[in-house]
């Protein structure tokens, strides 16, 4: 999803952005450890959103990518979390989600 929250985008297409982004953090996860019963727990989550100076619900936007981790990890999912408002992000992405997993290691 493209665009400045606050600008091109409102909170609900925000939170939108983040589904997507942490569906896909779950995809590369799934790809590099073939199971997502390899992750122990979620132990943090960093969003980074792409929005105007007046733009204040940053939480609520973020909100949404760990609602989706804890409805996929139940309390495996529960995680601590940090939702920065930034300038720009590359390519005008409406955000980006940074994941600390832990992982259970194989055998």
């Amino acid at each position: 999803v493209l665009g400045r929250l606050g600008e091109e985008l409102d909170v609900e297409a925000g939170r939108e952005a983040a589904e997507l982004a942490a569906l896909s953090a779950l995809a590369t996860l799934r790809h590099e450890l073939g199971t997502l019963d390899a992750v122990a727990r979620i132990v943090s989550l960093r969003a980074s959103i792409n929005a105007t100076p007046g733009f204040s619900a940053h939480t609520q936007v973020a909100d949404a990518a760990s609602e989706l981790l804890v409805a996929v990890f139940g309390e495996r999912g529960h995680h601590a979390r940090i939702a920065l408002g930034v300038s720009s992000l590359p390519v005008n992405l409406a955000l980006e989600l940074e994941l600390l997993v832990e992982v259970t290691p194989p055998g």
